[in-house]
């Protein structure tokens, strides 16, 4: 599997895409159950035969498992989104809250990292998202829900590989033969669940500009 083109999300955007050669935003962030059920389409067409000696059996076949495929990863999408949501009881209207909070997110350009960790640590940051009047009506619908914050301490990372650090450790390293950088980000990622010394460095946004970065098959 080439993973050359991944990256990690900053700004939470369904359109959020990093590789250099996808500028249709094919594999773009949101589109990411469209495009596995695509890929498993081409499987699924290279084993038809083995299904049943009956081409139109076999596609049936296919076609009914590829059918549920959707329904599957949305499941297990709302399940981990009700652990960071800190959710323990499973409610009806999870799934709505769940991506109003995303859509507001992404209406106010939001740190999708940083937004979580704020949320499970009760805390607020200085960003147009928490002082927006329908977030804080979303807020209040979700402490209704009395959230188990423990819970979202440990599914919500204080610190992710953030791509302009690892730019930075690779540039130290590959120009300046200097593999400290490295190795403290190394350090700091091994506990991802707790909050870094030097947050300002590892839990920050990249820097203005920084939110173009792309990816190439090599990278």
């Amino acid at each position: 599997i080439d993973y050359g083109p991944c990256a990690f999300m900053d700004r939470y955007s369904l359109a959020t895409v990093f590789s250099s050669i996808d500028r249709q935003g094919r594999y773009a962030y949101g589109q990411q159950i469209t495009i596995a059920h695509w890929n498993l389409s081409r499987l699924a067409e290279a084993l038809v035969p083995l299904f049943s000696e009956n081409e139109d059996e076999s596609i049936a076949k296919a076609e009914e498992t590829l059918n549920t495929f959707a329904g599957h990863v949305q499941q297990k999408w709302l399940s981990g989104m009700r652990r960071k949501l800190g959710l323990v009881t499973a409610e009806e209207n999870d799934m709505s809250l769940t991506t109003s909070l995303l859509q507001l997110m992404e209406k106010n350009q939001t740190d999708y990292t940083n937004t979580f960790r704020a949320l499970s640590n009760e805390k607020t940051l200085d960003q147009p998202l928490f002082k927006d009047a329908d977030f804080l009506k979303w807020r209040k619908l979700w402490l209704a829900k009395k959230p188990d914050f423990a819970l979202m301490q440990t599914h919500n990372p204080a610190v992710i590989p953030r791509n302009h650090l690892v730019e930075k450790a690779l540039a130290a390293a590959v120009e300046k033969d200097d593999y400290s950088v490295i190795e403290r980000l190394l350090a700091v990622l091994k506990n991802p669940y707790s909050e870094p010394v030097d947050a300002t460095e590892y839990a920050s946004p990249p820097p203005e500009g920084g939110e173009a970065y792309k990816t190439f098959c090599g990278t």
